[in-house]
């Protein structure tokens, strides 16, 4: 079964697309309905609704099929550190990470019983590279790769793997929040000028699943952008 958080972006929806019908999808989004795609839908707009969602899913109905958590919420607030709230941090904490331990703290025991379970986070090659102004998106979205690390050395035994992919420059709204400058920019570090199309980032998604040795490592799926 494969549950996707932030359903409703341009990852998640692909994500979605490509797997409705081959498997059970739990599609999780603030305000999108994907129950068209003939998905399970989940509306949940904070931490507290996402746990519960999460809580109250019935996952004998699903019988006993390994369990799958994508993330591909986030937010991406612009702020130099001098100028950097306190709120900007905690909201950009709340999206990029807090919805990640949630899920972690929600499905570990059901993966650990089913002896198989994935979690793939979503990273950024420019949180990791870093840039001007992106500190709090940043910051919040590293977070996660500790998260990983500590799910790996706990969980292995288990059959429990967690990866991060970490996506450079995408099909996503994302991308054009930045400035024309920025945008630039990047482009011009990018070896192949080439944008990362959504169907790369399913086809990667697939092979993480399917890959049982591979665990506690972060993709690179930004051609080349952080070489």
């Amino acid at each position: 079964m494969l549950i996707v958080n932030g359903a409703g972006s341009s990852l998640g929806r692909a994500l979605v697309s490509a797997q409705a019908g081959k498997e059970r999808v739990i599609a999780i989004s603030r305000d999108t309905d994907l129950s068209s795609f003939g998905v399970v839908n989940v509306n949940a707009q904070s931490a507290a609704m996402l746990e519960r969602a999460l809580r109250d899913l019935d996952f004998d109905e699903f019988g006993g099929e390994g369990l799958t958590w994508v993330n591909c919420q986030a937010i991406r607030l612009n702020s130099l550190l001098l100028n950097c709230s306190s709120s900007m941090i905690d909201e950009s904490f709340r999206v990029n990470f807090q919805s990640n331990f949630v899920a972690v703290k929600s499905l570990l025991p059901k993966m650990i019983s089913l002896r198989y379970g994935r979690f793939i986070f979503i990273g950024s090659s420019i949180a990791e590279k870093g840039d001007i102004g992106c500190f709090p998106y940043s910051v919040s979205k590293l977070t996660n790769q500790a998260l990983q690390r500590s799910i790996t050395l706990e969980c292995s035994r288990f059959g429990v793997t967690a990866n991060t992919i970490s996506i450079g420059v995408v099909e996503s709204p994302l991308w054009f929040e930045l400035s024309e400058k920025s945008r630039k920019a990047i482009e011009e570090k990018i070896p192949g000028k080439k944008m990362v199309s959504l169907g790369e980032f399913c086809d990667l998604v697939a092979f993480i699943r399917g890959a049982a040795s591979l665990n506690g490592q972060t993709v690179r799926l930004d051609g080349g952008y952080s070489a």
